[in-house]
This record gives structure tokens, sequence and C-alpha cells, in this order.
């Protein structure tokens, strides 16, 4: 679309009208570098000055925004030029006037530019018609481009050949995935192999005669015992029932493609029946091309009903994300790896280590991150092996780091100690510890550290407070003082001891409950350097009393903003307490001074009421909150009461529980006609 060019074409005018239309709308039909294109413009009612410009090619449509000055691929329908899209589409088109003239230009490019069999009599649908027709072109043009590049990437692989077929047999031999058909009978045991098909007798103990002391003697068959055949040699398992079995292999194969790779994932099928012999299929899965600069996978199709296969490239299995199933690398693949983009992946490698793995993960997630390469030549196998079943497993490393301490986020020094536990997460985070918070840490405490930060879900909440906590005082310390809440004199005691006195959990208790003691401390301003505020007697009770300052604070918070967003509440007190304010022997009824009143009866009494709903209630006096209180003891919280007019909606007391029932209902029915009788006089309406 020749932008700048139909900017160059001045809006074309209309002083066409209708009663009732929001919209007038003019069109025009103009050349440009020989190519014909419909303009219409969009009058607001008693503007002279367009809102919108709707541009129809052959082969493709826009808007113009005049105030904004912005373009836009979305269509007629889609634009929100007449209405919000709340509006439906048929108001839309009610509300355009045009005259004879503009439709009959619509209409003649339509059938000039677009074969339609039947243009409509409104405006607004020939102009959606010419757009759905230029739509279904484009798709069917990118349709096209891509069933050719796919044809094109299917003519580049070959046809899986016979030496990886012998290849996967094999692998079904070293597998044990045969199996041994056995029958005892006396101190003989008949076998018959699935794998060749032959059947023979071997003796499974000696006998008494003297020729028996010659013979080739077996081990006893047993179920499910993978044996060797003596015919084939071919290792496989005891079976003693006559049984289907089929199983099932994954081998991945690496074709050259461009300066990458095509990998192939096929699945090997071994179907296995008695007094037959052993078959196979090969069914290729998907086939992922990649190269440095290109990713794509192709998926197979099989026809249920005449068993043919073909390619496409989307996924119709209906799985959102495809993942790959763990398999073997086909070896001889290593050749096209090595003469590769690739060569340098550090596959063969990771294989020693993980011979079954996921190959497609692999190297999707080297083509990513480069640094992967690092991982596995360095032996950290526990963040290597994260990151191919999905990239996005990081754990925090910086993935475009050159060197690996930086990759990594620790000190040089701990690389040869973080090698030596294989690239142990929680270790990699005591390394990270040491390296932000500057302190080293002996061996026993880096054992404490293990335990605090392997509780799984909860290891990155207290790996931030350990961080917390470091600014104030040294993890070392923290420890010492933990160790005392455990039991132990020091540290030291923790070794070969603690598993069978105290267990993993209570540590991991103790820990968390000092560290989140700890953590509120600082929040609130304490100095930790003071043993007294560092290293409470009873943790159990300092730690309760931090999270009642702590909500205090907070409610404190949440006060002042209610305050100031709920500014009727006091000044409705006066109004009130004309109509609500009673007092007798027993019971009493006070009324709120202000938001804050309000939150602080809810946190003291335990129940929502401090919540944004009942506070904007009272400030609007759809309904109205009371306390009750004794009279002998009117600063103690009793009962909240929320009241409409004279009906009482509901009453709670602490934890939501109704204290006093019986006493309470009574009282409040004797209340409730006194308020009535108030309102009825007319003393003072609230509505």
């Amino acid at each position: 679309m020749k932008k700048k060019a139909i900017l160059k074409i001045p809006p074309i005018p209309t002083e066409y009208s209708e009663r009732g239309k929001r919209y007038s709308v003019s069109a025009g039909v103009v050349d440009i570098d020989g190519s014909s294109i419909l303009l219409l413009d969009v009058y607001p009612k008693n503007r002279k000055k367009p809102l919108r410009r709707i541009i129809v090619t052959p082969v493709d449509y826009g808007i113009y925004e005049y105030d904004t000055k912005n373009w836009s691929g979305k269509s007629i329908e889609n634009s929100e030029i007449w209405f919000p899209q709340t509006v439906p589409t048929l108001y839309a088109s009610r509300d355009m006037a045009y005259s004879k003239e503009t439709y009959d230009i619509v209409a003649g490019y339509a059938k000039k530019v677009k074969t339609i069999r039947f243009i409509d009599e409104n405006l607004f649908y020939v102009v959606r018609q010419l757009e759905n027709a230029i739509a279904s072109e484009k798709a069917d043009r990118a349709y096209t481009r891509r069933m050719q590049q796919l044809e094109e990437r299917c003519s580049c692989v070959e046809l899986l050949d016979d030496e990886f077929k012998a290849y996967c047999k094999k692998k079904f031999d070293k597998l044990g995935k045969h199996i041994m058909w056995y029958k005892r009978k006396g101190r003989y045991a008949d076998f018959k192999c699935s794998a060749c098909g032959c059947e023979y007798r071997r003796a499974t103990e000696y006998g008494v005669s003297y020729e028996s002391q010659s013979e080739n003697i077996v081990a006893t068959p047993k179920q499910g015992i993978i044996s060797r055949c003596e015919i084939c040699g071919a290792m496989g398992k005891y079976q003693a029932r006559e049984r289907k079995f089929d199983e099932n292999l994954t081998v991945y194969k690496a074709d050259s493609y461009k300066d990458g790779l095509v990998i192939r994932e096929v699945s090997v099928s071994q179907r296995i029946r008695k007094d037959e012999k052993e078959t196979y299929e090969y069914c290729e899965v998907t086939r992922l091309y990649i190269t440095p600069t290109e990713e794509h996978k192709d998926f197979c199709i099989c026809d249920g009903w005449t068993r043919e296969c073909s390619w496409y490239d989307r996924n119709f299995s209906g799985v959102y994300s495809y993942q790959s199933t763990k398999g073997f690398l086909y070896e001889p693949s290593l050749v096209n790896i090595n003469n590769s983009a690739f060569k340098y992946c550090a596959i063969d490698k990771f294989l020693k280590r993980y011979p079954v793995a996921d190959i497609d993960g692999y190297f999707k997630a080297y083509r990513r991150y480069p640094q992967l390469e690092y991982l596995v030549k360095m032996q950290l196998w526990k963040l290597a092996e994260p990151l191919t079943a999905n990239f996005y497993q990081t754990n925090d490393m910086d993935m475009v780091a050159a060197r690996p301490e930086d990759m990594l986020g620790i000190q040089k020094k701990d690389i040869p100690y973080l090698v030596e536990q294989e690239g142990n997460i929680t270790i990699l985070n005591i390394c990270r510890l040491q390296k932000q918070t500057g302190q080293q840490f002996e061996m026993i405490y880096c054992a404490w550290l293990y335990e605090i930060l392997s509780v799984g879900y909860s290891s990155h909440r207290i790996y931030e407070q350990l961080l917390q906590i470091a600014e104030h005082m040294s993890i070392k310390r923290v420890i010492n003082q933990l160790a005392k809440y455990v039991g132990y004199e020091s540290p030291d005691d923790l070794e070969g001891d603690y598993p069978n006195r105290f267990g993993y959990h209570y540590l991991n208790e103790r820990a968390g409950k000092y560290l989140d003691y700890l953590q509120m401390r600082i929040e609130l301003g304490y100095d930790l350097s003071n043993n007294v505020y560092s290293k409470p007697r009873d943790l159990d009770a300092a730690h309760q009393e931090m999270v009642m300052q702590s909500d205090a604070k907070k409610i404190k918070e949440k006060s002042m903003t209610a305050d100031e967003k709920y500014t009727q509440i006091p000044k409705l007190i006066k109004q009130l307490s004309k109509v609500y304010m009673y007092k007798d022997e027993k019971y009493q009824i006070v009324i709120p001074k202000s938001a804050s009143d309000i939150i602080e009866e809810g946190h003291v009494l335990h129940h929502c009421v401090g919540g944004d709903n009942y506070l904007r209630a009272h400030n609007r006096q759809t309904s109205t909150i009371l306390f009750l209180r004794h009279s002998k003891n009117p600063d103690i919280r009793f009962v909240t009461i929320e009241i409409k007019k004279d009906h009482i909606v509901q009453w709670y007391g602490a934890y939501d529980k109704k204290t006093e029932e019986t006493e309470v209902n009574k009282w409040l029915r004797t209340y409730r006609e006194i308020v009535n009788k108030r309102l009825s006089a007319d003393t003072q309406k609230i509505a």
C-alpha cells in the first residue's frame, strides 16, 4: 500500500446527510502507479474535516486516522469507526449516510476488482465483502508459500536407511527388550527367543546319572529376569505366560540441512507375538530444522484409514507446546553435527552423562544460549539438564555473560567447589550468597545453609531474606543463634546428629520463623547489633510480638489512606447519633468516628468489617456500621452491627462468632423499636 501517495490525495468532499445519521461517507477511485484504489472518507455530522479514511486496494486494505495520523490494518468491522466494539455491527451500518453516487462507486469497484457474485445493498457490507475477499486471497497466498517451503524442506530429507534400522534393532538387543519365553519341566526348561525365533531345551540343575554331569546347565529362569539367548545372543526378559508385547523406543537422527541440522524424531515400535517373528515399525514423528538463524518444526500426520503419512508445518495434535520425547541419538549423526554450525555444542559429552535425552530441546537451548557449552564442558549437569527441558529455566544465570563466573554470579574461586557438586542449585545459591554479601563461610556453615535453602518452593524467599539480613548482621551470627534454637550449643554439633535428634522439618521451621522475625525487625527499623533484638530468648513469643507490630504499622498505613478516601464518615457522627445513639445498664451503641475506627474494629475482632465494601457503604450511607459495647467497659470492643434504617442486616463478634447471642438478640429487638420510633418521628432521615 502506497501510503505517502494516498495521503497526498485531498479529502473527498460530501454535502450529503440524513436525519438521525451520525456520519456521512464520500467515495472515490484513484489510480496510483497503475493500481486502482478505492478511498472512502468518513465525516462526522456537521463537520467539514473527515474523521477517518478507509482504503481498499486489489490486494490490501487499511484505515488512516486524520486526528492521530495513525495507520491501521483493521477491517471496517473492527475499526471502531462508528461506535465502541460493544455496539453490534448492525447499528454501525445503519448510522452511515451516503448518496446513491457514492454507493455506485463502491459497488462498481467491487464488481471490477473482485468477483463477488452478490453485491449487498448496504455500503457498509459491500466494503466488508471486499475486505473479506482480500483477506481470503492473502490467506491463500500465505498457505501456498508455507506449503512451498514445506516441500522444499522435505526435499532435503532422505528416507531412513537400512543402517539406521539395524542400529535401532541393536538398541533393542542391548536394552533387553526381547522376550525369552520359558516353560519348566522338572529339571529342564524349554526356551523360545522372540529375537531369532529358535527353540531349545536346557537343564537348570545336575541330575543323578553320570551322563547328566556333562549337560550344559543354565540358571533357573524367573519371571522378569534379563537373560541371554543361547542361540543368537540377544538379551531378553523371561516371560512364563504367552502374552502380546509392544515395546517402543525413540531414536533421534541428525542430518545436514543448510549450515545447520534437521533433527528427526523417530518412534521405533517392536511387535512381539508367540510363534511369530518380531516385527519393527519406524514412524518419524517430527523434524526440527535448525540453523543459527532459523528454527522450524514439522509434524507427521498419519491417516487412520489409509495408514499413509504426510507432513505439515503445524501441530494437529491439539497440544499448544509440543514436548519431544527423550530418546537416544543415532551415533553416526555426530559426524553431521561436527560438520555443522553446532559443532561446538558438546552434545557428545552431554550424552555420556544422559544417554537418553531430549535432543530437540538440547539444540533449541543451545541455539538460544550458546553458554550451554560452558555448563556441559564444566560438568555442571544439574544446571545444564533443566535448561534442555525448558530453556526458560536459567536459574537466574546471566546468559549473555562471557565468563563462567559472571554467568553463574559467583566468585571464580568457588567454581571448583560447584563443579564438584555437579552444579547443585542450592550450592550455587550459597556461592552467590558469599559474593553478594562479601562474607565467606566455612564448610559447617555451608552445611547449615544447605539445609536452610533446600526447602524447595520457599528457597527463593529464604535467599532474599538472607540477603536483606546480611546488610545488618553476619550470616554466621544468624546460624550461631539458630543452632541454639534448634537445641545445639554450637553449629559444629550439626554433623551426624540432628537428623536423628530433631528431624529436618524442625530445623526448617525454626529457620523460617527466625528469619521472618529478623526481617520484621529490620522493616520496623530496629538495630540488630543489639542482642536484645537479634537474639530473643523466646523465639515464638518474639515472633508473635513482631507480627502484631508489623500488622499495626500496616493497619496505620491503611487507616491513613482510608481516612483520606472516605471523608464523609466524620461528618456523619452528629446525624447518626440522633438516630442510633443509645445506652442502658447492660449495653451501649458507639458511633464510628472515622474510617480508621472501623478498620481497627475489624482488625481487633478479626472479621471483615474493615474492608472497602463496608467503608464505602457507610460513607455513602447505603448502610451504617455501629459498635455494640458493654456499658461497664465501653473501651473493650465486643460486637459489630450493620444496620439499614431500622433493619439489622447482620451482627458478629470476634472471629465472626455471635457472643452472648441470646442476650444480644433480645436487646437488639428492643433497640430496633427505639430506632423505628425516632425515624417515624422524622427527627432525622438517613437515606
